[in-house]
């Protein structure tokens, strides 16, 4: 039932889009086929008064307060060892590339 009434709304929102089209077109046609007819005179062109210049007070004086200076104690120092062994997994191996033969 759902998808009689989906494909009815369909069918009705595509004849509804054809029509508007079909009008817009006959419109077009019509423009392009009636002779130039001159244009009305249009209103007159109203300006806008300037706005007033205006300044800006002057920006305050602005500084950073001094980085503070800081006296750390050394990084301890620790000796870095590398894996003595590299983990595997057993049973696994990539397979070897088989070579190319050269003509």
């Amino acid at each position: 039932m759902a998808s009689r009434n989906t494909a009815l709304v369909f069918l009705l929102a595509l004849l509804l889009s054809c029509v508007a089209m079909s009008s817009a077109a006959r419109r077009l046609q019509e423009q392009e086929t009636a002779p130039p007819t001159e244009e009305a005179p249009s209103a007159p062109h109203l300006t806008v008064p300037r706005l007033p210049d205006y300044k800006l007070p002057p920006m305050p004086k602005f500084e950073l307060p001094p980085f503070p200076e800081m006296h750390l104690p050394p990084f301890p120092g620790t000796q870095w060892k590398p894996a003595t062994r590299t983990p595997t997994l057993t049973g696994f191996f990539f397979p070897q590339p088989e070579p190319e033969a050269n003509p």
